[in-house]
């Protein structure tokens, strides 16, 4: 069963991809192959809607696959490093885009 993480952000698309190169990189290091980060792209108008639902005026997105399912443990910590590199009030993490980390 796959798991996914879908984060929205406030940034441009662009601003995103440099992010998350930066982000991908620590992902890797701290959690080997545990977790799989997409690039960025641009947030639909549903996945705008999506992220209005909570506050979020999003311009683009992400998604973080777990590649190994006893990593879920360690999703609590990764989410603070998502919010803590992308910007806590730039961004969203809404775990398989219903639920609200």
């Amino acid at each position: 069963m796959a798991i996914d993480l879908f984060c929205y952000s406030s940034n441009s698309k662009e601003e995103l991809g440099l992010v998350i190169k930066g982000l991908s990189a620590q992902v890797e290091e701290f959690y080997s192959n545990k977790f799989i980060v997409s690039l960025a792209r641009e947030a639909s108008q549903i996945h705008h809607e999506i992220a209005m639902e909570h506050g979020l005026n999003a311009r683009s997105l992400f998604l973080i696959r777990v590649n190994e399912k006893n990593a879920v443990e360690e999703l609590p910590e990764l989410v603070s490093m998502v919010k803590n590199i992308v910007g806590g009030n730039k961004v969203i993490v809404l775990l398989e885009n219903e639920k609200l980390l």
